[in-house]
């Protein structure tokens, strides 16, 4: 879309006179390109570590879950459940746990955001000599993809303690203690 505008104004311009030159800001600042990257680099590298503590906190909840009610849990298979309707029961809950983890992200948000109107913060950027205001922008479509990214790894997260305990012999889960 930068480039189309680009062109059109260069189009546009080139009519009225040859010693315009159009262009866009990345061209004009290669440092702020550089910073840019490494700032997505750093952004992808944390949410690979937060991702993996979802991972790990939602496999340990339900593990523990799981752990804790396995007489329950071989109750429903001589009831007759077998081992993919117990498999659905806990993925089902992984991902409530990170509906549950979502919601509670977004209300933490809330929060900062609030302080941050409150106390309105100010930082200086580098190569600026003066300090503008610091902003929090609320983008749709990341929070969108975040809560599905959240609430499918919870989901996959849970699956595998769930069918090791389906597997488990019935007799043997009912006298678990």
């Amino acid at each position: 879309e930068l480039e189309k505008l680009r062109m059109e104004l260069a189009s546009s311009l080139a009519d009225l006179s040859k010693s315009f030159r159009v262009a866009t800001w990345q061209e004009l600042s290669p440092f702020y390109v550089k910073v840019e990257n490494m700032f997505d680099v750093i952004f992808l590298f944390m949410f690979l570590i937060v991702s993996t503590i979802v991972v790990i906190s939602v496999i340990n909840t339900v593990s523990m879950s799981i752990f804790e009610r396995s007489r329950e849990i071989a109750t429903m298979r001589a009831l007759g459940a077998d081992r993919f309707q117990i498999v659905e029961v806990f993925s089902l809950e992984g991902a409530f746990l990170g509906i549950i983890g979502f919601l509670f992200g977004v209300i933490l948000w809330g929060i900062v955001f609030f302080v941050m109107i409150i106390i309105s913060p100010n930082w200086t950027p580098p190569q600026i000599s003066r300090s503008i205001p610091l902003e929090i922008h609320f983008d749709l479509e990341y929070l969108i993809v975040s809560a599905g990214i959240l609430i499918l790894l919870s989901l996959i997260s849970s699956i595998f303690p769930a069918y090791r305990i389906a597997s488990y012999n019935i007799v043997k889960a009912l006298g678990h203690v």
